[in-house]
This record gives structure tokens, C-alpha cells and sequence, in this order.
């Protein structure tokens, strides 16, 4: 999946409804963080493949601590079953606009660190393992996604998508979603084998017209056969095609698909709460 910020950067009209509760803490927004923007920084990892498997050593074993230690609540690694396999896609969600400064920058390292020298010693060497590194924002959109309840817990497969929308036209797109797409989900979702499907639009860090789609899955065999039982096979050829008339020509300008697993060897996950725990 080796490819320039352009294209990297960034689901066709795949389509989304709103968050339950209780969705995973992967990233996505839940019903809670909705009327917030929860946003998340989204730092994709070009890795060196001949030094791969001694620097996933070095995320468990020295990135991780230090992070932990540095205060780095959160982290979800995911990396790519088909596309470039050397690559990390590393969701650390973000308080707000103003906390950037401390969740994108060195501060949790330099936290644990607790000196400018030994901080800049650590960056030299991780970037020893690095191709390397691309920051984006990216925004979660909660309206125009939809989440199944049958999906419990943390996925371990996705499929995620990468669509470019024509400049000028995003709201054309997200209009179709929320107003044709998302209700004929809400109404479906009892009889729908998918789990859910999350959009996210890039905020900074690259082009602004580029969205991501997360579609959490139980296995890759939901792909056989169509993708498992969708919108089209329980509204009928022709209700489908009532809603899908509806996207405006023209608005999707590249789609980029990629199947993923997730590492939660390389993730720092969220401590549950006493509640949590009892």
C-alpha cells in the first residue's frame, strides 16, 4: 500500500448510519463522543521490511512503555492483509483540536523520558526502522455511519476504503448518505450480516476531499458471494436501485480498497473502569 500523501491521504459509497452506545473502542465515535468531533490522529507507518520483525520487538517492548508511561491512553495498530504488508495504521483518538499538541507531538515520550536529549536519542533510533511516516486528522462522521449490535468488542478484521470525492461535491455525497443511504440501513439492520460501516473525512495532513470507510468483520468470508447479505439482497434490485439513483454522477472521482487485521499486540488498549470491572 506504498503510495504518495495524495493517495494515501483520505469510501465509495459504501454505506454508513449512526453509532450505538456501546461500540468497541476501535476507532470510531461512539453515540457519547456524537455530539462532539471526536477525532483521531492517524500516523501510517512505512516500515523497512527487512528490519520488520525487530521493530514490531521494539513497539512491544520499548514504543509502548514509554508511551504508556508518558500518559498515551490509547492506540489501535492495524496493518494491511492485502496491499503493502509493511505498513502500520496507528488510530490514536485525539480530546480536541487544542490536546494536538500533545497527542501528536514527542510529549508522551518525552514525558516518560524526561529530558530533550534522551527523546531525541529514541526518534533516532525508531527512525532506523522507518521508509517512512505520514500524520493525517481524520474526523470521525457518526450520521452518515452505522454500527450493527450484533458486533461485540473489538474487531479484528475490516475492510477499509479510501475514496476521493470531486472537490466541491463532499456534501453532494454525505447529503445522499444521510438522507437515502442511512435510513434504508436503519430500517434493514436486524436482517443485515454486516457489522457495521464507519466514515471518517481527513481534516489535516493531506487532501481534504478524501473519506475512510472501516467495514468491521467477523471473517473475510462475509467478502464471498457478494459481501454477505447487503441493502441490495433484502430491499430488492429495484428499491436498490431507487436509492443508489440518488448519488449525484460524478462525485466519486477514486476508490481504494484494502483488507486489514488488527494487532493488539502493538495497541495500547483503554483500562476499563472500576464500573468496567465489576
Amino acid at each position: 500500500m506504498k503510495r504518495t500523501i495524495s493517495i494515501i491521504i483520505a469510501a465509495l459509497v459504501v454505506m454508513f448510519a449512526a453509532f450505538i452506545a456501546d461500540a468497541p473502542l476501535s476507532p470510531t465515535a461512539t453515540a457519547q463522543n456524537a455530539a462532539k468531533k471526536q477525532l483521531y490522529n492517524l500516523t501510517i507507518v512505512h516500515v523497512r521490511p527487512e528490519l520488520w520483525l525487530e521493530y514490531t520487538d521494539f513497539i512491544k517492548n520499548t514504543v509502548n512503555p514509554l508511551q504508556i508511561k508518558g500518559g498515551l491512553k490509547a492506540k489501535y495498530v492495524w496493518r494491511p492483509d492485502r496491499g503493502d504488508r509493511f505498513e502500520l495504521y496507528n488510530f490514536v483518538p485525539v480530546e480536541s483540536y487544542a490536546a494536538m499538541g500533545v497527542t501528536m507531538g514527542p510529549d508522551p515520550i518525552q514525558t516518560a523520558l524526561g529530558s530533550t536529549e534522551a527523546t531525541a536519542l529514541f526518534y533516532q533510533q525508531q527512525r532506523k526502522f522507518q521508509a517512512g511516516t505520514e500524520i493525517l486528522t481524520i474526523e470521525a462522521l457518526p450520521d452518515i455511519s452505522w454500527t450493527n449490535p450484533k458486533l461485540q468488542g473489538q474487531p479484528q478484521l475490516a475492510l477499509m476504503r479510501w475514496t476521493r470525492i470531486a472537490p466541491g461535491r463532499s456534501t453532494e455525497v454525505e447529503d445522499f448518505l444521510k438522507n437515502y443511504d442511512v435510513p434504508a440501513r436503519r430500517k434493514t439492520v436486524e436482517q443485515s450480516n454486516m457489522l457495521g460501516q464507519w466514515r471518517y473525512r481527513v481534516r489535516f495532513g493531506g487532501d481534504v476531499n478524501r473519506y475512510l470507510m472501516i467495514r468491521p468483520m467477523a471473517s473475510y468470508a462475509e467478502l464471498d458471494d457478494g459481501g454477505t447479505k447487503g441493502l441490495g439482497q433484502i430491499l430488492g434490485a429495484a428499491e436498490y436501485k431507487k436509492i443508489t439513483d440518488q448519488l449525484p454522477k460524478g462525485t466519486i472521482l477514486q476508490d481504494e480498497a484494502y483488507l486489514m487485521h488488527f494487532r493488539p499486540d502493538l495497541s495500547i488498549l483503554p483500562q476499563p473502569t472500576t464500573a468496567e470491572k465489576k
